[in-house]
């Protein structure tokens, strides 16, 4: 989606390049998974929650699993996911949950200026508004 909001002359330029890096990113993403999941519970078992700073950015608009899926499915793999993020953020006990109510799953191209936010606010040791 976020292709077509680019300039007709860079979109080529981006489906050529970088679309088979990113397609290869995802594949080894998914590849990872299971494992990078049971590592995560390995060490939630295993340690108090961590004392950093941590911020889960979460989409507002459910749409990542809207195209794959049936509307029951979709809503609750979303249910999950978004259970997923809660607990992310409970990792540390100084993480918290944001969401960014415009976005789907691509917050970084939907609303960059969250993520600048967010960043500067964890820098900064800021508690959110």
């Amino acid at each position: 989606d976020f292709i077509r909001r680019l300039p007709a002359k860079l979109q080529r330029n981006v489906l050529s390049g970088f679309m088979r890096k990113t397609f290869g990113a995802a594949a080894n993403e998914s590849a990872a998974m299971e494992d990078g999941i049971r590592q995560a519970k390995e060490i939630y078992a295993a340690h108090a929650p961590l004392a950093i700073p941590l911020v889960v950015l979460s989409h507002g608009i459910p749409d990542m699993f809207t195209r794959r899926m049936s509307a029951e499915e979709s809503a609750e793999a979303e249910q999950r996911w978004q259970k997923f993020q809660e607990g992310i953020a409970g990792l540390s006990s100084q993480g918290r949950l944001s969401v960014a109510s415009k976005s789907g799953h691509k917050i970084h191209i939907d609303e960059p200026g969250v993520v600048v936010d967010e960043i500067h606010r964890l820098w900064l040791g800021e508690k959110p508004s």
